[in-house]
């Protein structure tokens, strides 16, 4: 699934996409997100989230609710 960070919630480690969706980001990969920008290019497979405005950085995310 394409869409884009809307936006970045307690230090990186949540992520609202442009879709309504949310992630939650493990404490170590949110050093690397809470320096991510609002309207950032992602996909999401599964468990994988990349970043493609981030050199195509991936990361592992968990959905929420």
């Amino acid at each position: 699934m394409k869409s884009w960070i809307k936006e970045i919630q307690d230090n990186g480690r949540i992520l609202l996409l442009g879709d309504g969706t949310k992630y939650k980001v493990s404490s170590y990969d949110a050093y690397d997100t809470k320096f991510w920008m609002k309207m950032d290019n992602v996909s999401v497979i599964g468990s994988k989230l990349t970043n493609h405005i981030q050199r195509d950085k991936t990361i592992e995310v968990t959905k929420t609710s």
